[in-house]
């Protein structure tokens, strides 16, 4: 084999899928508009006694979000960088007017919009998590962090 035996793993439609889908629900599962995320909860709990109506469940999922984010962000920067970061957002961005131009996306709401840039966003950090597969099947060149010391 030309890669020396490794196997070489090919982006396919679902493996985008599954990254969309994880990195959706994580967005999601942070905050939505429909009053069901845990942005919500906490803020229902922390109504209800300031600190003390907030218990370990609270924390534990906090500590599970931040590592979910920690792990999206450092690799969709990782792989994007600043600039591919801008230009995704920018993308993301002129999609939505454009598709509002055309008359498919017709919400007026702020609710409506925040949803499409929330899901916008798990869209962006899906392509960070797939740029590499991306990069490789596009010019065959295989992307290596560098590891500065």
């Amino acid at each position: 084999m030309a890669n020396g035996g490794r196997r070489t793993e090919r982006l396919t439609l679902s493996g985008f899928g599954v990254r969309f889908v994880a990195a959706t629900v994580l967005v999601l599962g942070t905050y939505n508009p429909s009053g069901y995320s845990f942005a919500e909860w906490v803020h229902a709990s922390w109504s209800h006694g300031g600190f003390g109506g907030l218990g370990a469940p609270h924390y534990f999922v906090a500590v599970v979000l931040l590592i979910g984010w920690a792990i999206l962000l450092r690799a969709t920067h990782n792989s994007l960088g600043a600039v591919g970061l801008v230009l995704g957002m920018a993308l993301l961005g002129t999609l939505t007017w454009l598709l509002y131009d055309w008359g498919i996306l017709t919400g007026s709401s702020v609710s409506f919009y925040a949803w499409i840039a929330e899901v916008s966003l798990g869209a962006l950090l899906a392509i960070g998590l797939c740029w590499s597969l991306i990069w490789r099947q596009l010019t065959g060149q295989v992307e290596v962090d560098r590891v500065d010391n």
